[in-house]
């Protein structure tokens, strides 16, 4: 991990978020990843050893109490446009 990535993994295991290892098609690398996500930063610092091309993933959803709003910008398909009728 670089500088970077590791004070982003270390701001968001500090709030209490549960990371995981994804690959770059967005496939997780751990099984049974909704359960394992965790913000041990010593488990994800072996993650991101076992899996170096790997991207650290936030758990989403009821279990984390967190959502994410995913805007693509695609082609013709404007995301940014979308999101400004939705708001």
């Amino acid at each position: 991990m670089t500088p970077t990535q590791t004070a982003i993994i270390e701001d968001l295991a500090d709030r209490g978020v549960k990371l995981f290892p994804q690959d770059r098609n967005k496939k997780p690398c751990i099984k049974d990843w909704p359960n394992v996500a965790t913000e041990d930063l010593d488990v994800i610092v072996d993650w991101s050893k076992q899996f170096p091309n790997a991207n650290m993933a936030a758990l989403c959803g009821g279990t984390s109490g967190i959502f994410v709003i995913d805007i693509d910008v695609k082609g013709f398909d404007n995301g940014d446009a979308s999101w400004d009728r939705l708001v």
